[in-house]
C-alpha cells in the first residue's frame, strides 16, 4: 500500500497531475497520444524518438510512460490499421454498382495560375485536375 502511494505521490507533483488520474483525465490521455501519433508520427513523418520527447515535455510522461519502442509500435499498429480501413473500403467502393462521385471544391492560386483543388467526399481522396488546350464545355 505504502508503495502505491509514494509512485501516486511521485506522479502527482504538477498541478495539473491529479486531473489525469481521473477516468476523464485518462480517456484524454489516451486521446492525446492517439492523436499525437497519427497526427506527428504517421502524416508529419517524426520519429518516435520525437514523440516521446514530446511527451516528456508535456509533462505526462508519468502518467501514460510511453517509450520509444512503445511508441514504434503504436506507430506500426496504427499504420496496419489505416491499410486496412482503406482496403476494406476501397473494395466497398468497387463493390458499388454506380461509381458516382460528390466531391467538394474550391480553387486556390500557385505562382498566379488558378488551381482546382477537388476531394471526393465519399473516399476522401483528392482528385487530379488535368489542364487540356480545349478547356470549353458542351453542356
Amino acid at each position: 500500500m505504502r508503495r502505491a502511494l509514494n509512485a501516486l505521490k511521485k506522479r502527482n507533483q504538477y498541478p495539473e497531475s491529479e486531473f489525469w488520474e481521473t477516468e476523464a483525465g485518462r480517456a484524454w490521455l489516451h486521446r492525446l497520444v492517439l492523436a499525437t501519433v497519427y497526427e506527428f508520427g504517421i502524416k508529419s513523418h517524426h520519429g518516435a524518438e520525437k514523440l516521446s520527447a514530446f511527451f516528456k515535455q508535456t509533462r505526462i510522461y508519468q502518467h501514460i510512460g510511453l517509450s520509444e519502442s512503445s511508441i514504434q509500435r503504436i506507430l506500426k499498429q496504427a499504420e496496419e490499421e489505416l491499410i486496412n480501413y482503406q482496403q476494406v473500403h476501397e473494395g466497398q467502393l468497387d463493390s458499388e454498382k454506380s461509381q458516382e462521385i460528390v466531391a467538394s471544391g474550391d480553387e486556390t492560386f500557385f505562382n498566379d495560375e488558378p488551381i482546382l483543388v477537388l476531394i471526393s467526399s465519399r473516399s476522401g481522396y483528392l482528385i487530379v485536375f488535368e489542364p487540356s488546350q480545349d478547356m470549353r464545355s458542351d453542356s
